[in-house]
């Protein structure tokens, strides 16, 4: 009895059919994952609005603001 699969079996085009998948798909990308999460830039004016209300604002919604600024930063170096 031989544990070698026949040269026909389905079995073997598996991994290819796998890695084609995404492919045919259109959703393979040699870009960085990065690359797709949206990142937006605000104008320097605009920017320095937002920081005074920050500064104004509760503790709590300050700890929210610079765990955004946090993942901006995370990402901008991830795309690096």
């Amino acid at each position: 009895m031989s544990s070698r699969m026949p040269s026909g079996s389905r079995l073997r085009a598996m991994p290819l059919l796998l890695m084609l998948t995404p492919l045919l798909g259109g959703c393979w990308t040699t870009a960085s994952p990065c690359r797709l999460l949206p990142l937006v830039e605000y104008p320097k004016e605009r920017a320095a609005v937002i920081v005074r209300q920050i500064q104004a604002a509760p503790a709590e919604l300050q700890r929210f603001a610079l765990d955004a600024v946090e993942l901006r930063d995370a990402v901008r170096a991830c795309r690096g």
